[in-house]
Parts: structure tokens; sequence; C-alpha cells
């Protein structure tokens, strides 16, 4: 299992348990938080970090998008200003 945060339109920090390596490429199908896009694409692990939280360690990763549909990363790039516009409000 795996939590990811800090979604951009080109990457995603993932923290999970599973050990991955830097350069390591895998599938990847997440919907967004207003549960009606799906993503999907191919990733790449750009970076890594383990970090012990509450006694429970972890990896986190930077992952890259690869291969990522332009439309795709449109709407990323629209739900990410949606929600910059609603911290500001």
């Amino acid at each position: 299992m795996a939590y990811a945060e800090n979604i951009s339109q080109g990457g995603l920090f993932l923290s999970s348990s599973q050990t991955l390596k830097v350069g390591d490429q895998f599938p990847v199908e997440f919907v967004l938080p207003d549960k009606k896009t799906k993503v999907r694409c191919t990733c790449e692990v750009a970076w890594k970090k383990r970090y012990d939280k509450m006694g429970l360690v972890s990896e986190g990763m930077g992952i890259r998008f690869v291969d990522l549909d332009p439309a795709q990363k449109k709407v990323i790039g629209e739900w990410i200003d949606k929600g910059e516009k609603k911290k500001r409000t």
C-alpha cells in the first residue's frame, strides 16, 4: 500500500513500505481527490528517503511521471489551480 502527497503536473511524493530503487519504473493509477479524474501512466523513482514516523519505518520517494498524457497533465494542473484559489479565499 502507498500514500501519495504533493502532486504536481510532473510527479508526486509517494510514501510506501515497498523497496524501490532510484530509476525503477512502474505503472501507477490513482483518482484525484475530486473523485472524478482517473490518472494512469508510467512513473519513475527520481529520489528517495527513509524515515521513521511513530515507530513505523517508511520509504518516501519522489516519483516522476514518464508518459503522462498531455490531457491528463492539463487536468492535474487545473485541479491544482482550483485548490490554490480555495486557499486564497
